[in-house]
């Protein structure tokens, strides 16, 4: 399942790096480039902070679900692009699922929940904020956006409940399903943080 999430994360992930990028007139290299870095950049960023070999250097079906995703998405665009809305949903997708795998994958390696909570949504967002930035884009993380609450909040449900004697899977569905629906139901219904809880000029 672990492994499962991972693939399915980076495939969603070179998506919205690929919709993003044809906002701009790119070429196909560059296209592909940003879903690849969009798909793989918060895991590589998590494997090296914890020190661990990056994960799609050990398996490099990664590289390749990564590759994959950002080619069909290329051939599919003009159909896709009238539906650009649909990209924060699938980022949304995107990070409830890297949150989960990097859970497993840190604290499988003998970190504390604490570092597995934070890794967690280093790994999530981190991919969206290169893709943004590639893309010349503002960055959800950079906006009233509620953006990493969601990955904050359902990775300290899943490593919560984790110890609880729930049915192996179930704690991970549900931080999944924690960190997915908070964020669609903050893009549905345009939910923000007030204006109270900002810093910076207005």
């Amino acid at each position: 399942m672990l492994y499962f999430f991972g693939l399915l994360a980076v495939f969603v992930f070179s998506a919205t790096g690929v919709l993003a990028a044809s906002k701009k007139r790119v070429d196909l290299v560059s296209v592909l480039l940003t879903g690849m870095i969009t798909a793989l950049g918060g895991g590589t960023l998590r494997d090296l902070l914890i020190g661990q070999p990056v994960f799609w250097l050990v398996d490099e079906t990664y590289l390749w679900v990564a590759l994959l995703g950002s080619l069909i998405t290329f051939i599919s665009e003009p159909v896709m692009r009238k539906r650009y809305h649909w990209v924060l949903y699938l980022d949304g997708l995107g990070i409830a699922l890297f949150a989960v795998q990097a859970i497993d994958k840190v604290q499988g390696v003998g970190y504390s929940a604490v570092v597995a909570v934070l890794m967690s949504v280093i790994t999530a967002i981190m991919g969206g904020v290169m893709r943004d930035v590639m893309t010349g884009h503002t960055t959800l993380l950079s906006t009233k956006e509620l953006y990493a609450t969601p990955v904050l909040v359902g990775s300290i449900c899943y490593v919560l409940l984790k110890e609880t004697s729930l049915a192996p899977g179930l704690p991970g569905t549900i931080g999944f399903l924690v960190v997915a629906c908070f964020r669609f139901i903050a893009i549905r219904f345009n939910i923000s943080y007030p204006e109270r809880f900002m810093i910076g000029p207005r």
